[in-house]
């Protein structure tokens, strides 16, 4: 919308005040009196205003509740926990009952044995073993034949010869000994 504050003539500007008529200035005076109040009218309603036909703007009034004194209760949303997986249970270990060692028979070079025909004699065998961590020890003889006159004797731990027995030679016999 296009306003013009222009006079067409100066009639019409000496109509709205009579008195001033034939004045130049003060018809200039009108025409800018009329363009400052047709622009601020423009302006106002621009705004918002003015279009009530008041000159004082007031403003609707709006009531506001007072605010509520009763909490406000707010309800989270049910926590599921985690499914509980109970720990791995370690059985106890287990201690063993303590292991003893069986002892290990160490067994020396044995020299060849040989008796005196007539002359009764003995000879120890224990002294060519040894067995660490053992309070007893048993030597045992497998079922080889023994020359005629001599045994083993397995409580002494030696052979034993009555010297009546005759001249031999053997061989193939196997000592076992025993930690206790």
């Amino acid at each position: 919308m296009n306003y013009s504050c222009i006079p067409t003539n100066e009639s019409a500007a000496t109509a709205a005040e009579p008195s001033l008529a034939g004045n130049s200035s003060v018809s200039r005076r009108n025409f800018i009196k009329l363009c400052s109040v047709g622009a601020s009218t423009l302006a106002l309603q621009a705004c918002g205003g003015g279009g009530g036909g008041s000159t004082s703007a007031t403003a609707p009034i709006v009531t506001v509740p007072p605010p509520s004194t009763d909490p406000i209760q707010i309800t989270p949303p049910p926590v599921t926990p985690p499914p509980v997986t109970p720990p791995p249970v370690t059985p106890p270990p287990v201690t063993p009952p303590p292991v003893t060692p069986t002892p290990v028979p160490v067994w020396s070079m044995i020299p060849t044995l040989s008796f005196v025909q007539g002359v009764k004699s003995s000879i120890p065998i224990a002294q060519y073993v040894s067995i660490t961590g053992a309070a007893l020890l048993g030597i045992s003889l497998n079922n080889a034949t023994l020359p005629a006159g001599v045994t083993f004797n397995a409580v002494a731990q030696a052979f034993d010869y009555d010297g009546f027995g005759a001249a031999a030679t053997a061989s193939g016999f196997i000592l076992t000994a025993t930690g206790g």
